[in-house]
């Protein structure tokens, strides 16, 4: 077809950093592209950003872990030049759909009846 990004892997809108129920406004939309654009100028790919107010929670893909530690005096500042206060990096690593465990269960379930 000559589609020219159909190698290019599949990436969630901005909107899925966000827990449920957080108001989203262009300016933490903003925040959160800025600091997910400085961690890839760094050469990470697979990680996600979770915005939790002034705290930025770090999920890299387990290849990228050791990297990402190793680098995060680097990975700090891209985030923090964002206008995070606090970085932090979630040990478990890149889950998809993390944003969705705390949902309760009556949420999902309606949803699905929908």
């Amino acid at each position: 077809f000559g589609l020219r990004t159909a190698d290019k892997p599949a990436v969630a809108c901005l909107s899925s950093r966000f827990a449920y129920g957080d108001k989203i406004t262009v300016e933490k939309l903003q925040q959160v592209a800025s600091a997910e654009s400085g961690i890839k100028a760094l050469g990470f790919n697979g990680f996600r950003l979770r915005h939790h107010g002034n705290v930025a929670r770090l999920e890299f893909a387990g290849r990228d872990l050791d990297r990402a530690f190793a680098h995060r005096e680097a990975v700090v500042a891209a985030v923090k030049s964002a206008g995070y206060r606090f970085v932090t990096m979630d040990l478990e690593g890149y889950r998809s759909g993390n944003m969705n465990q705390d949902v309760p269960d009556q949420l999902i379930s309606i949803q699905k009846s929908r």
